[in-house]
């Protein structure tokens, strides 16, 4: 995955590391399809990222289990495959 800025690239790079496509991930949420929130993640490697994505994704099943649709529609955005 390549970032369109290369300036907000350059700096997420020097702080995270070279390596911050593969730790990273995205949890998405909202009302609806179209008022929607991005909630953008940076774990300290791939690992806790994985695990981290694994842990949200059992808590919206138990969620989307425990409410109806209408309640809330949530999205998890995976971190992206090489």
């Amino acid at each position: 995955m390549e970032f369109q800025d290369s300036k907000l690239t350059q700096t997420l790079k020097k702080k995270h590391g070279e390596d911050i496509a593969e730790k990273s991930f995205v949890i998405c949420s909202g009302l609806d399809m179209v008022n929607i929130n991005l909630c953008n993640v940076i774990a300290k490697d791939k690992e806790t990222a994985d695990v981290s994505v694994m842990l949200v994704q059992i808590y919206l099943d138990y969620y989307v289990i425990t409410f109806t649709l209408d309640d809330a529609i949530l999205i998890l955005c995976s971190h992206p495959q090489p």
